[in-house]
């Protein structure tokens, strides 16, 4: 007879019994033909030390990052956070904070040039720069300006572009035309 048994089912963190799914036994001696038998056998609770204190638990350091160049976040939220060495940064809009809380005004050209600018701000108050993003969300009011921002994004994130997404929203907040956001690595950068 061949028993197989799967591994533990654990079904959120800090649950301390784990349900094992059912085991499936084969016994050849109960088959007929090429049909083969399964039985189920009952599942079957166990537990797991699962304390706050084991070994392969870590420190995650979270620090707010904020550029006094760049527009202060219009919400409750930061415009971003440093965990650990990943950083990620809010949505900026084309707001030039030297000159108020209104967008730039030029289209959505100058509105893509101002968010990768105010980017800027942030990246260089994490101790980074365009060649730390890995990861940046175009979000645009209107999808059939993507090539116009593609020519801005360009001239911004030019050594070995980072991973990119873009969506046409309902609405931008202070009806902006375009709204990029953006994840980083800080540290030294070694390509390969």
């Amino acid at each position: 007879m061949i028993t197989l048994t799967a591994g533990p089912r654990i079904l959120r963190p800090g649950v301390r019994v784990a349900t094992f799914p059912p085991k499936i036994s084969y016994d050849p001696r109960k088959t007929s033909g090429n049909a083969k038998s399964l039985t189920s056998v009952p599942s079957q609770s166990r537990k797991f030390n699962m304390d706050s204190t084991a070994s392969s638990e870590r420190t995650v350091t979270r620090r707010v990052i904020v550029s006094p160049k760049s527009p202060a976040a219009i919400g409750p939220y930061s415009s971003a956070i440093l965990a650990n060495d990943t950083l990620y940064i809010s949505g900026q809009l084309g707001i030039d904070a030297s000159k108020g809380a209104d967008l730039v005004s030029g289209g959505v050209e100058k509105e893509a040039e101002q968010a990768l600018v105010n980017m800027g701000y942030i990246l260089n108050a994490a101790g980074a720069d365009y060649r730390h993003v890995v990861k940046t969300t175009v979000l645009l009011a209107d999808i059939n300006d993507f090539q116009a921002v593609n020519q801005v994004y360009a001239k911004f994130l030019t050594h070995n572009p980072p991973a990119r997404a873009a969506y046409q929203v309902a609405a931008l907040p202070k009806n902006a035309r375009v709204e990029i956001e953006a994840i980083a690595v800080v540290g030294t950068i070694k390509n390969d």
